[in-house]
């Protein structure tokens, strides 16, 4: 009996010191940990790949200045990268492919980053930069004829999560800035950031879940952000593949710079914005019936050419102008080469298309969509939310 009590009671000290042991192992796995990434060799890593690979969930990610050209995939962890300085911490890679882009993540956080999408000069087998339907059964093959966004937010990882942008420079050379599909009840921020376009897409591409399993309920906000898109006529087109989304949005003091044109043919046929053309912008602020400053800016012929050779420029040299000294300021260019009569297709710079193909009772037309109470202070009516 007394041998028996002994082994007990080694047994019971044992089993403490085992879990104890556990605990401590389970608390250094849940540990957040800090990494550092250098090119000049001081950090943990030279790439950001190489960091993303080793990082455990939750781990953050520390990127010193340097221009770090990767195609930069995080993929089932949130992650947080945090670079030192936006204006000397560049991620870029060239985007003329579709599945590569310098940054695709579906959660944690981005900050103080300078993003861009290249444009090297390589042809793609098609010119024509339009979204692909995503219930396309070749769509593998379609995607060869498309461009890459610099920031692609397209994976099933996000569902019941949240992804934050904070102070980040996105640039884009071909496509969108941004991609995002979104998935339920997730939360997309965007915040003291500048999307820049100057490619054939805008600002943002933004859709719901193809798969019935990711719906739900989805945020996107943007807040104290700016928009410029030099090229396309949208500055951000959205759509719904999916009866059982439902999306809120939230725009707080977002600048916009976008082009409109008085070619029809540069428009989506299929354009289901219900809100206001911006021919009605243009006789609403004429009339007084918008807020105080210049909003639709009617180019002339002479004027259109200057600004189309100003865009051109841009185009071949690359570099990214400051709109406020280049004339493109907040509002939108509407540019004329010809002048003609009223135009058969929506002249919006927000595109809209939904699965049903037609509009719904939503925001802009868009199914299930709703803006958010607290939207104000943006440049565009329509992100605005009635008083």
């Amino acid at each position: 009996m007394k041998l028996f009590s002994i082994l007990t009671f080694i047994a019971v000290i044992t089993a403490a010191i085992l879990s104890a042991d556990c605990l401590k192992v389970s608390a250094q796995e849940n540990e957040i940990r800090e990494y550092h990434i250098s090119q000049n060799g001081s950090g943990d890593f030279s790439t950001i790949q190489e960091a993303v690979n080793h990082a455990r969930n939750g781990d953050i990610l520390i990127i010193h200045p340097g221009v770090y050209t990767e195609n930069v995939t995080v993929f089932g962890k949130v992650l947080y990268l945090m670079g030192t300085d936006r204006d000397t911490c560049i991620l870029q890679c060239d985007t003329a492919d579709y599945r590569t882009v310098p940054l695709s993540i579906a959660a944690g956080g981005v900050s103080n980053l300078t993003i861009t999408g290249l444009d090297t000069g390589t042809i793609l087998p098609s010119s024509v930069n339009g979204i692909p339907a995503a219930d396309n059964s070749s769509l593998n093959k379609t995607l060869d004829c498309y461009s890459g966004y610099a920031v692609h937010i397209e994976q099933n990882f996000l569902f019941q999560k949240s992804l934050r942008f904070s102070n980040c420079r996105i640039v884009s050379w071909h496509n969108f800035c941004v991609g995002l599909g979104s998935r339920g009840n997730s939360t997309v921020l965007f915040e003291d950031c500048e999307l820049a376009a100057y490619g054939n897409g805008g600002c943002i591409f933004f859709h719901d879940s193809v798969f019935d399993k990711f719906c739900g309920d989805s945020s996107l906000i943007i807040r104290d952000c700016r928009m410029i898109s030099c090229f396309s006529p949208y500055i951000m087109v959205f759509q719904t593949y999916n009866a059982a989304s439902r999306t809120s949005l939230t725009f707080q003091n977002v600048k916009v710079s976008a082009v409109a044109y008085i070619n029809d043919s540069i428009y989506d046929s299929n354009d289901m914005n219900t809100s206001d053309t911006v021919e009605e912008l243009a006789k609403r602020e004429a009339a007084e019936q918008l807020y105080d400053n210049r909003l639709v800016y009617l180019l002339p012929p002479e004027e259109s050419i200057r600004f189309l050779s100003w865009r051109n420029e841009i185009w071949h040299t690359k570099s990214c102008p400051d709109p406020a000294e280049s004339g493109f300021s907040e509002g939108i260019l509407y540019i004329a080469l010809t002048y003609e009569t009223a135009p058969a297709q929506s002249h919006h710079v927000i595109g809209i298309s939904n699965y049903s193909g037609r509009p719904e009772q939503g925001w802009c037309g868009l199914h299930n969509t709703s803006l958010t109470a607290d939207s104000y202070g943006n440049t565009l009516p329509e992100m605005n939310a009635s008083p």
